[in-house]
Formats: structure tokens, C-alpha cells, sequence
């Protein structure tokens, strides 16, 4: 609640329903990734809104006028957490490249099973050993 009362400049009566709605939009974007229509659209705000929670504590904490530990520290703890952003942007460029290979919606559905596990077996990152 501080972070958001720090970063957003809100009562913190206001940060709690910022939270809640954040909260509850999270729930709704997991959903709206397995559906055939969202799948994309799902996975770029969840790309972006990584991107702004990896970027919190860096921004709320990071004194300037401090010493340089303590901004070291803060950067890495946004470091830490850029998998809330990369993991999501990674699975959109992965729909883009199956979806350019099936010919159809980027969606679920029309991602086959198939060319995942083509695409699985070409690539040596995610073969098994």
C-alpha cells in the first residue's frame, strides 16, 4: 500500500481499491489468456502491467540524493523482477511465430499442438537432454 501511496500519490483508502482492482484484473487477464479471441491482447497487458511492477520498488525507493548501495540495491531488486515482464512478452512473441505458421488467429486454439512441438524441437533452448 505504501509503494502505491509513494509512486501514484493517492489517500491510501485509494491505493487499497487501486490494489483490489489490480488484483482482480490479474485474475481476469490468466483467464482471458486461455480464451481464443484474448490470448494476444491478454499477453501485451500482462507485458506491460510486468513491466510497471517490476519497475515499483525501484521507482518508490531510489533516493537520488542517497548513497549508492542503496540505489544499487533498489535496481536490483527491478532486476529481480523483470521476468513479470519478460516471461510475457516472451509467450507473445512465441504466439506471433506459431500464428504466422498456422495461418490463423493468434489464439489458442489456432496454435496447434503440432507446430508447438515443432517449434519445441527445432529449438535447442527447449529440447530436453
Amino acid at each position: 500500500v505504501d509503494m502505491t501511496i509513494g509512486i501514484l500519490g493517492v489517500s491510501e483508502p485509494q491505493a487499497r481499491l487501486f490494489l483490489k482492482f489490480a488484483g482482480t484484473t490479474d485474475l481476469l487477464i490468466s483467464v482471458a489468456m486461455l480464451t481464443n479471441r484474448f490470448t494476444l491482447g491478454a499477453l501485451s497487458i500482462a507485458t506491460v502491467w510486468g513491466l510497471a511492477t517490476s519497475m515499483a520498488r525501484p521507482l518508490s525507493y531510489i533516493n537520488l540524493d542517497g548513497e549508492g548501495a542503496d540505489m544499487l540495491f533498489w535496481l536490483l531488486q527491478g532486476l529481480y523482477r523483470t521476468p513479470h515482464f519478460t516471461v510475457p512478452l516472451a509467450a507473445v512473441f512465441l504466439c506471433l511465430h506459431l500464428s504466422r505458421r498456422d495461418d490463423g488467429f493468434v489464439g489458442a486454439s489456432k496454435i496447434s499442438r503440432n507446430s508447438l512441438e515443432g517449434f519445441i524441437s527445432k529449438n535447442r533452448f527447449f529440447a530436453s537432454s
